[in-house]
Order: structure tokens, then sequence, then C-alpha cells
């Protein structure tokens, strides 16, 4: 409970790793390549978040992101600005 009484929502986190050919994905780059398995990183991340992101609309969760690999201002500009919060 919060200092108000009221229940805070409960917190959903997106744990990711910035989406670099050669550091991300790297069992799937043996058959696919860096390039693409970082692709395929990209796109997995992406679609998390989106769906994370409706949840957090409809006020069902607070969301928070952590993105390992980049600076927040890397993980900004790749994940696009919204309402959570980017670390």
């Amino acid at each position: 409970m919060t200092r108000s009484g009221r229940t805070p929502a409960p917190r959903l986190i997106l744990m990711t790793r910035f989406p670099e050919a050669g550091t991300t994905k790297t069992r799937l780059a043996s058959t696919l390549g860096d390039e693409r398995s970082a692709r395929v990183h990209d796109e997995l991340a992406r679609h998390c978040l989106r769906r994370m992101r409706l949840a957090a609309a409809l006020g069902k969760v607070a969301l928070e992101v952590r993105v390992t690999g980049s600076s927040a201002t890397q993980a900004r500009q790749w994940l696009g600005a919204g309402p959570d919060s980017i670390r």
C-alpha cells in the first residue's frame, strides 16, 4: 500500500539486451548469422513491449523496461518513447 492508501499496480518488467549483432541470440547466429539473429531479437523485444504497453495503458500494470548493452539514450531511441521507465 502507498502512503495515499492505494494499492499500487503490479509492476511488469521487460528485461532485454540491445540488439547488437554478435551479442544477442548467439545460439541462433550459428544458423541465421549475426545480423539476422539480432533482427529476430529486435522484433521479439518490440513485440513484447507493444503488448506490455497495452496492459500499462489499461492501468493494469506499471511498466518498467531494463536494457543492457546500451546507454539509456540508445535504449529509448531503439524502443521509442513511452510512459514506461527505460533504464
